[in-house]
C-alpha cells in the first residue's frame, strides 16, 4: 500500500513540475508579446504596438515615449558616429526582434528607436 501512495505523491510532483514548467514558458514576455502582434493585422497597428512596448520600457504614456528618447539622446550628448553606431545597432535588434516576434523586421520597436535615432540625427 505503501508504494501505491509513494508512486501517487512521485507522479503528483512530476505532473505538477511539468505544469509550472509549460506555464512559465507560455507566459514569458517574448511569449505574450508574440500573441499580441499576432492579433494585429496592419503594419500601422503593429507600429503602435511597439510604440507601447516601448513606453512600458522607459516607464511612460505612449505620447511621451518619443520626448523621453530624444530626451535621453540629448543627456548622453552622443557625436555623429555614435548616433550612427547607434542606428547600426538597432538594425541589427530589429532583425532579432522580428524574428522572436515573427513581425516585419520594420514594425519592431527597434525600427522605431532606429527611425527616431535618424530623425534625431538630422535635426542636430
Amino acid at each position: 500500500m505503501d508504494v501505491i501512495y509513494s508512486t501517487g505523491f512521485m507522479a503528483l510532483i512530476y505532473f505538477s513540475y511539468q505544469y509550472f514548467k509549460a506555464e512559465k514558458k507560455f507566459n514569458s514576455p517574448i511569449v505574450l508579446a508574440k500573441s499580441l502582434y499576432a492579433e494585429l493585422k496592419s503594419p500601422g497597428e503593429q507600429n503602435k504596438m511597439s510604440i507601447f512596448v516601448l513606453a512600458g520600457r522607459m516607464k511612460c504614456l505612449p505620447d511621451e515615449t518619443k520626448n523621453r528618447f530624444f530626451n535621453q539622446l540629448r543627456q548622453e550628448n552622443l557625436s555623429y558616429s555614435e548616433l550612427l553606431a547607434l542606428e547600426r545597432n538597432f538594425e541589427e535588434q530589429k532583425k532579432l526582434e522580428a524574428n522572436a516576434l515573427d513581425i516585419n523586421p520594420e514594425n519592431t520597436p527597434s525600427a522605431v528607436l532606429e527611425r527616431w535615432t535618424l530623425e534625431y540625427r538630422n535635426k542636430n
